[in-house]
Protein backbone atom coordinates (compact mmCIF):
# COMPACT_ATOMS: atom_id res chain seq x y z
CA UNK A 1 0.00 0.00 0.00
CA UNK A 2 2.81 2.48 0.61
CA UNK A 3 4.66 1.54 -2.56
CA UNK A 4 1.18 2.50 -4.12
CA UNK A 5 1.08 5.62 -2.54
CA UNK A 6 4.68 6.52 -3.85
CA UNK A 7 3.77 6.00 -7.38
CA UNK A 8 0.42 7.36 -6.98
CA UNK A 9 1.90 10.44 -6.27
CA UNK A 10 4.55 10.57 -8.49
CA UNK A 11 1.77 9.97 -11.61
CA UNK A 12 0.35 13.08 -10.15
CA UNK A 13 3.71 15.02 -10.38
CA UNK A 14 4.32 13.46 -13.72
CA UNK A 15 1.11 14.45 -15.24
CA UNK A 16 1.69 18.22 -13.87
CA UNK A 17 4.95 18.08 -15.17
CA UNK A 18 3.72 17.31 -18.59
CA UNK A 19 1.26 19.39 -18.84
CA UNK A 20 3.47 22.54 -18.34
CA UNK A 21 5.62 21.05 -20.54
CA UNK A 22 2.92 20.50 -23.11
CA UNK A 23 1.42 24.05 -22.81
CA UNK A 24 4.59 25.58 -22.97
CA UNK A 25 5.44 23.64 -26.85
CA UNK A 26 2.19 24.39 -28.07
CA UNK A 27 3.05 27.90 -27.51
CA UNK A 28 6.31 28.03 -28.69
CA UNK A 29 5.92 26.18 -31.81
CA UNK A 30 2.87 27.65 -32.68
CA UNK A 31 1.98 29.26 -36.04
CA UNK A 32 2.36 32.83 -36.55
CA UNK A 33 -0.56 34.79 -37.95
CA UNK A 34 -0.47 38.39 -38.60
CA UNK A 35 2.31 38.51 -36.04
CA UNK A 36 0.29 36.63 -33.41
CA UNK A 37 0.38 33.49 -32.28
CA UNK A 38 -2.69 30.93 -33.01
CA UNK A 39 -3.21 29.03 -29.54
CA UNK A 40 -6.30 27.05 -29.10
CA UNK A 41 -6.28 26.27 -25.26
CA UNK A 42 -3.23 24.88 -25.09
CA UNK A 43 -3.96 23.74 -21.16
CA UNK A 44 -6.54 22.06 -22.12
CA UNK A 45 -4.96 20.20 -24.93
CA UNK A 46 -2.34 19.03 -22.25
CA UNK A 47 -4.87 17.69 -20.16
CA UNK A 48 -6.38 16.01 -23.24
CA UNK A 49 -3.28 14.24 -24.13
CA UNK A 50 -1.58 14.20 -20.91
CA UNK A 51 -4.82 11.55 -19.94
CA UNK A 52 -5.52 10.22 -23.42
CA UNK A 53 -2.50 9.44 -25.52
CA UNK A 54 0.12 9.74 -23.27
CA UNK A 55 -1.26 8.09 -19.80
CA UNK A 56 0.94 4.48 -20.46
CA UNK A 57 4.25 7.09 -20.80
CA UNK A 58 3.27 8.67 -17.59
CA UNK A 59 2.61 5.45 -15.18
CA UNK A 60 5.95 3.95 -16.90
CA UNK A 61 8.06 7.00 -15.59
CA UNK A 62 6.04 7.27 -12.16
CA UNK A 63 6.45 3.73 -11.76
CA UNK A 64 10.51 3.95 -12.51
CA UNK A 65 10.62 7.10 -10.05
CA UNK A 66 8.55 5.17 -7.59
CA UNK A 67 10.95 2.18 -7.00
CA UNK A 68 13.86 4.41 -7.12
CA UNK A 69 12.69 6.10 -4.09
CA UNK A 70 11.53 2.98 -2.38
CA UNK A 71 14.49 1.61 -3.02
CA UNK A 72 16.08 4.44 -1.11
CA UNK A 73 14.10 4.15 1.68
CA UNK A 74 14.77 0.82 2.11
CA UNK A 75 18.95 1.33 2.17
CA UNK A 76 17.24 4.12 4.69
CA UNK A 77 16.12 1.65 6.71
CA UNK A 78 18.55 -0.94 6.63
CA UNK A 79 21.70 1.25 7.03
CA UNK A 80 19.87 2.54 10.13
CA UNK A 81 19.46 -0.97 11.68
CA UNK A 82 22.90 -1.20 10.91
CA UNK A 83 24.31 1.52 13.03
CA UNK A 84 21.98 0.43 15.93
CA UNK A 85 23.58 -2.90 15.48
CA UNK A 86 26.90 -1.91 15.58
CA UNK A 87 27.00 1.35 17.12
CA UNK A 88 30.35 3.64 16.89
CA UNK A 89 31.90 1.16 13.98
CA UNK A 90 33.74 3.22 11.77
CA UNK A 91 33.74 0.66 8.74
CA UNK A 92 29.60 0.09 9.09
CA UNK A 93 29.10 4.54 9.31
CA UNK A 94 31.72 4.66 5.97
CA UNK A 95 29.27 1.84 4.47
CA UNK A 96 26.00 2.95 5.55
CA UNK A 97 26.87 6.87 4.50
CA UNK A 98 28.05 5.39 0.87
CA UNK A 99 24.85 3.33 0.43
CA UNK A 100 22.48 6.23 1.28
CA UNK A 101 24.26 8.44 -1.19
CA UNK A 102 24.42 5.90 -4.19
CA UNK A 103 20.69 5.29 -3.42
CA UNK A 104 20.20 9.42 -3.65
CA UNK A 105 22.56 9.51 -6.27
CA UNK A 106 20.34 7.03 -8.61
CA UNK A 107 17.28 8.37 -6.95
CA UNK A 108 17.75 12.09 -7.98
CA UNK A 109 19.33 10.55 -12.00
CA UNK A 110 16.14 9.28 -13.13
CA UNK A 111 13.89 12.13 -11.53
CA UNK A 112 16.02 14.39 -13.88
CA UNK A 113 15.74 11.91 -16.55
CA UNK A 114 12.25 10.93 -16.35
CA UNK A 115 11.01 14.37 -15.77
CA UNK A 116 12.80 15.94 -19.17
CA UNK A 117 11.72 12.90 -20.87
CA UNK A 118 7.90 14.15 -20.55
CA UNK A 119 9.06 17.45 -22.32
CA UNK A 120 10.37 15.24 -25.28
CA UNK A 121 7.04 13.46 -25.15
CA UNK A 122 5.09 16.95 -25.47
CA UNK A 123 7.18 17.99 -27.99
CA UNK A 124 7.13 14.89 -30.48
CA UNK A 125 4.62 12.71 -29.14
CA UNK A 126 7.46 9.89 -28.08
CA UNK A 127 6.82 7.28 -25.89
CA UNK A 128 8.83 7.52 -22.70
CA UNK A 129 11.92 5.08 -23.76
CA UNK A 130 12.67 7.06 -26.63
CA UNK A 131 12.13 10.64 -25.16
CA UNK A 132 14.83 9.18 -22.86
CA UNK A 133 17.04 8.41 -25.91
CA UNK A 134 15.91 11.87 -27.57
CA UNK A 135 16.90 13.94 -23.94
CA UNK A 136 20.21 12.14 -23.83
CA UNK A 137 21.14 12.88 -27.71
CA UNK A 138 20.39 16.34 -26.92
CA UNK A 139 22.64 16.46 -24.11
CA UNK A 140 25.43 14.82 -26.16
CA UNK A 141 24.93 17.59 -29.20
CA UNK A 142 24.66 21.07 -26.67
CA UNK A 143 25.80 19.87 -23.18
CA UNK A 144 27.10 23.41 -22.00
CA UNK A 145 23.93 24.82 -23.41
CA UNK A 146 21.54 22.86 -21.40
CA UNK A 147 23.96 22.56 -18.43
CA UNK A 148 24.75 26.22 -18.27
CA UNK A 149 20.63 27.41 -18.52
CA UNK A 150 19.87 25.01 -16.13
CA UNK A 151 22.00 25.69 -13.31
CA UNK A 152 21.25 28.83 -14.08
CA UNK A 153 18.17 28.42 -13.42
CA UNK A 154 17.95 26.13 -10.41
CA UNK A 155 19.44 29.18 -8.80
CA UNK A 156 16.98 31.68 -9.76
CA UNK A 157 14.77 29.33 -8.51
CA UNK A 158 16.12 28.61 -4.91
CA UNK A 159 16.73 33.08 -4.82
CA UNK A 160 13.00 33.44 -6.22
CA UNK A 161 11.55 30.94 -3.26
CA UNK A 162 13.70 32.42 -0.35
CA UNK A 163 12.55 36.21 -1.36
CA UNK A 164 9.05 35.25 -1.62
CA UNK A 165 9.28 33.15 1.99
CA UNK A 166 11.25 36.17 3.64
CA UNK A 167 9.30 38.94 2.19
CA UNK A 168 6.25 37.38 3.37
CA UNK A 169 7.01 36.81 6.53
CA UNK A 170 8.76 40.08 6.86
CA UNK A 171 5.72 41.91 5.71
CA UNK A 172 3.61 40.16 7.92
CA UNK A 173 5.94 41.06 11.19
CA UNK A 174 5.20 45.00 10.03
CA UNK A 175 1.98 44.59 9.80
CA UNK A 176 1.23 42.82 13.60
CA UNK A 177 4.04 45.15 15.08
CA UNK A 178 2.94 48.68 13.56
CA UNK A 179 -0.30 48.67 11.49
CA UNK A 180 -3.83 49.04 13.20
CA UNK A 181 -5.58 47.07 14.35
CA UNK A 182 -3.09 44.19 14.50
CA UNK A 183 -0.60 45.46 16.65
CA UNK A 184 -3.33 46.20 19.20
CA UNK A 185 -5.22 42.95 18.86
CA UNK A 186 -2.34 40.55 18.00
CA UNK A 187 -0.36 39.36 21.18
CA UNK A 188 2.59 37.22 20.17
CA UNK A 189 3.01 37.51 16.30
CA UNK A 190 4.89 34.07 16.09
CA UNK A 191 2.55 31.34 15.67
CA UNK A 192 0.82 33.71 12.75
CA UNK A 193 4.36 34.12 11.26
CA UNK A 194 5.13 30.14 11.31
CA UNK A 195 1.82 29.92 9.50
CA UNK A 196 2.49 32.61 7.18
CA UNK A 197 5.87 31.15 6.91
CA UNK A 198 4.42 27.34 5.77
CA UNK A 199 2.07 29.33 3.38
CA UNK A 200 4.11 30.84 1.62
CA UNK A 201 7.04 28.11 1.20
CA UNK A 202 4.28 25.90 -0.38
CA UNK A 203 2.90 28.29 -2.47
CA UNK A 204 6.32 29.53 -3.78
CA UNK A 205 7.42 26.02 -4.14
CA UNK A 206 4.31 25.41 -6.27
CA UNK A 207 5.21 28.50 -8.21
CA UNK A 208 8.90 27.92 -9.03
CA UNK A 209 8.26 24.14 -9.83
CA UNK A 210 5.84 25.35 -12.73
CA UNK A 211 8.31 28.06 -13.95
CA UNK A 212 11.50 25.80 -13.75
CA UNK A 213 9.55 23.15 -16.28
CA UNK A 214 8.63 25.71 -18.35
CA UNK A 215 12.23 27.32 -18.59
CA UNK A 216 13.40 23.52 -19.09
CA UNK A 217 10.60 22.90 -21.68
CA UNK A 218 11.62 26.54 -23.65
CA UNK A 219 15.31 25.47 -23.28
CA UNK A 220 14.57 22.00 -25.35
CA UNK A 221 12.33 23.89 -27.65
CA UNK A 222 14.76 26.21 -28.68
CA UNK A 223 17.41 23.68 -29.14
CA UNK A 224 14.77 21.83 -31.04
CA UNK A 225 14.47 24.31 -33.44
CA UNK A 226 17.89 25.48 -34.04
CA UNK A 227 17.97 21.92 -34.91
CA UNK A 228 14.93 21.65 -37.26
CA UNK A 229 15.37 24.91 -38.76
Amino acid sequence: HFFGYLWTMQLFIALMHFAIASSVAQWYFAPRVNGKKELDSPVKTAFKLSYGKHFGTMVFGSLVVAIAEAVRMMVEYMTEQMKKQNPGNPAVKFLSCLLKCCARCIENCLKYITKNAYIFTAMFGYSFLPACYKLFSFLKDSPLTITMAQSLGGIIIKLGRGFVVVFSVVCTFALMEYVSPWNESVESPYLVLVIVFLLALVISTIFFEVFGMSMNTLIMCFIADMQMN
